[in-house]
């Protein structure tokens, strides 16, 4: 091939200059090669919340507005994060929020709720006995049976009924004492031709299936009855009673999640293990079953745990159930039989502190904004999949906006979790996706 500058020679003082422009095209070409590497595979991570439109669906942080001096911040990453930058942005004219702190934990939502006061308690329909006394859980009170003879007129036995402690009975309020035979107390189970009832409001409401029962009650807490009992009765066909909160049901090829009265589809995999569920504790559901409910919104990734939901401190050995906004300590191994009817979601007690702070300080630009950087390394381990920072400032109604930066630690382990990650969208691409 010709080459007419092969016989080209540079004057030395060139040559120089020729090699030295050739190793800096060379570096620079290698630097955009790994800027664009380093994007690709350990990308940061930016999520925004406008404090003056908090509805809007644009914002990708939760938010909890704890007091008039604490702001709770929410988000959620699957990757394991080394440092987070926050940064917040104020209103004009605002108080100085220099050196106010942020500070950092890792858990679940709904374990970091308040604990309530009340310990958890048996449930409504429960038969349980104490020291030769018997008694029914009846709108959240103990209702107990005032004499042997009405325990046997109204057709219980002893097996019926489930040992409590004196530290479990004293849990529940005192209701007043069962001395009627001609009627059933309210919240009372029965057993009819294979089919479960519990009376409410003086009718029987059947249950849907065998299984929403159990997940529930235990088979010999229900009163075997012959089908003349639902003449005694009007029976509420209409509105059959269901699953206990938190059950996991399985239905086609979705996972659901009951709660009040609904069912909420997962929306993937990886929010199901998240939140820390068992594919063992999924329940087959049929037709009649799912259809009993109507279908909510899917469960994303940012949604707490519902209530019905138990967890267990390895720290400290305590269960605890999610009751609305609030989490009740189970005390009590027959109390905590009523309710572990799955799985309990692994906690540590200690993970609910707030252990990591940085101080706020104040950016050149924009002139109204403040930030710090969190390292988070120590947080990897944590059970929960929810970061939550708090904003302690005494100026905190002059916040407009908080933006956060999440870094990845360039290392194997993470490197690993990018390629599988990307071999399963290349398999969700030709129909190889792992579905719910």
């Amino acid at each position: 091939m010709l080459n007419p500058t092969k016989n080209i020679a540079l004057e030395p003082a060139w040559q120089k200059i020729y090699f030295i422009g050739r190793v800096l095209v060379f570096i620079f070409f290698l630097l955009i090669v790994l800027y664009f590497a380093k994007n690709t595979f350990f990308p940061q991570e930016e999520l925004t919340f406008d404090f003056k439109n908090p509805k809007s669906s644009k914002n990708e942080l939760g938010y909890e507005n704890i007091s008039p001096d604490e702001k709770i911040i929410d988000m959620y990453s699957r990757k394991k994060i080394s440092a987070i930058e926050f940064e917040i942005t104020t209103n004009k004219n605002h108080p100085d929020l220099l050196n106010d702190t942020v500070e950092l934990r890792r858990t679940f939502i709904a374990f970091a709720y308040p604990t309530s006061s009340q310990p958890a308690i048996f449930s409504d329909g429960m038969l349980i006995r104490n020291s030769g006394n018997f008694f029914l859980i009846s709108n959240e009170k103990t209702r107990k049976f005032s004499s042997p003879k009405i325990l046997e007129t109204l057709g219980y036995s002893q097996d019926n009924f489930q040992e409590a402690s004196n530290e479990e009975i004293s849990c529940v309020a005192k209701g007043e004492d069962i001395i009627e035979t001609e009627n059933y107390p309210e919240n009372a189970l029965f057993l009819i031709n294979g089919n479960y009832y519990k009376l409410i409001a003086n009718s029987l409401r059947p249950f849907v299936s065998e299984k929403a029962f159990l997940s529930n009650f235990e088979k010999n807490q229900a009163l075997v009855k012959d089908e003349s009992f639902l003449q005694k009765y009007l029976v509420d066909y209409d509105n059959p009673l269901g699953f206990s909160n938190g059950t996991l049901l399985s239905f086609d090829i979705g996972v659901f999640l009951v709660e009040e009265g609904k069912v909420v589809p997962f929306n993937n995999p990886e929010t199901f293990l998240a939140l820390g569920y068992s594919w063992d504790d999924i329940i087959p559901a049929n037709e009649e079953e799912i259809g009993l409910y109507q279908r909510d919104k899917v469960f994303s990734i940012s949604r707490p745990h519902p209530s019905g939901t138990v967890f267990f401190t390895q720290d400290t050995n305590k269960y605890y159930l999610v009751s609305g906004q609030n989490k009740q300590e189970i005390k009590g191994e027959n109390i905590l039989k009523t309710h572990l009817k799955r799985k309990p979601i692994l906690v540590k007690e200690d993970d609910i502190k707030f252990s990591n702070a940085c101080y706020l300080k104040k950016h050149l630009w924009p002139f109204n904004s403040y930030g710090c950087k969190i390292l988070t390394t120590d947080l990897i381990d944590n059970f929960g999949k929810d970061y939550q920072f708090k904003i302690n400032s005494p100026s905190i109604s002059d916040i407009s906006a908080a933006n956060i930066i999440t870094y990845q630690e360039i290392n194997w382990p993470n490197m690993r979790d990018v390629l599988s990650d990307i071999k399963q969208r290349l398999l969700g691409n030709y129909g190889y996706e792992e579905t719910l």
